[in-house]
């Protein structure tokens, strides 16, 4: 089973390797579609500048039953990115109720104590009972000089809404992050979903075997993307997860880094579905 995945180290002989994208088919038919990233290989004394986004969405067919776009992994400035890679949520595809939005923070400056946002989210149509809210990073800027450090997550979950947190810490600074959240029903059989949080200590990874709050009747897809990021400055940016041997029970969760970065603490969102039970509504809620 494929993942919806955009990995930038698959771009062969890249001419400018601070704009990628790939070209895929999707069953939405806009560009606003969940995106979030899971990779980042980025080099040491310049501004972590990633973004990942859609563009270029146009019909496929005159039956408008698939549309056709782009996936985009882009840097900026002076910053060097090695590789990234990206997964996304066909939702169109998957469900009749999610329910789903992006929001930037703005500047955060942990030095002058502006160091957290939030914003109370309400969904469009309230759930039967509260749903799981899952955070993605769909973009960073952050300065070099100290290290980068993310938290996004969500709190006070009713059937009508959530708050959503953005928070950094220390000395950092954060320019801007954009962060995209999905609700997923908490009744629905056919998906679930959570997160991995590291231990908050010095190490080259985690991983760690979780079960599913519902078995799945087939192997189900898993889609993972970062929600926080405490990574050591004094090295490249790099830092990856995963799901690997998945079952219609459980998975085993992988948040890793490699060469000589050192993760302080990162948590990764994830969503499972099972496919051949996909249906069609979408409900996107976008905030700016």
């Amino acid at each position: 089973m494929s993942l919806p995945e955009f990995n930038t180290y698959k771009v062969a002989n890249a001419s400018d390797r601070s704009k990628n994208f790939k070209v895929v088919t999707t069953n939405h038919p806009a560009t606003n579609f969940p995106i979030g990233i899971n990779m980042l290989d980025i080099k040491q004394k310049c501004n972590p500048r990633i973004r990942a986004y859609a563009d270029n969405v146009s019909p496929a067919d005159s039956n408008y039953d698939q549309f056709v776009g782009r996936i985009n992994l882009e840097t900026w400035g002076d910053t060097h990115v090695y590789g990234a890679r990206c997964t996304w949520l066909d939702v169109s595809k998957h469900s009749l109720d999610f329910q789903f939005g992006k929001f930037s923070s703005g500047g955060m400056n942990a030095g002058d104590t502006t160091t957290a946002k939030s914003i109370d989210i309400q969904f469009t149509r309230a759930y039967h009972v509260p749903p799981k809210v899952v955070i993605w990073l769909t973009s960073l800027d952050s300065n070099c000089t100290y290290v980068a450090r993310i938290n996004a997550y969500a709190d006070n979950i009713t059937i009508g809404g959530f708050r959503l947190r953005i928070d950094t810490w220390c000395d950092s600074i954060i320019y801007n992050a954009t962060i995209t959240w999905i609700a997923v029903p908490s009744d629905n059989p056919n998906m679930t979903a959570g997160q991995l949080v590291t231990p908050g200590s010095a190490s080259s990874g985690f991983q760690q075997k979780l079960i599913f709050d519902k078995p799945f009747k087939r192997v189900p897809r898993v889609m993972v993307a970062f929600n926080k990021l405490d990574v050591a400055n004094n090295a490249n940016l790099r830092i990856t997860t995963s799901p690997k041997d998945i079952t219609t029970q459980g998975m085993t969760l992988v948040i890793e880094s490699w060469a000589d970065t050192v993760i302080f603490s990162c948590a990764a969102g994830y969503i499972a579905i099972d496919d051949t039970l996909a249906s069609s509504k979408i409900v996107p809620n976008m905030v700016k």
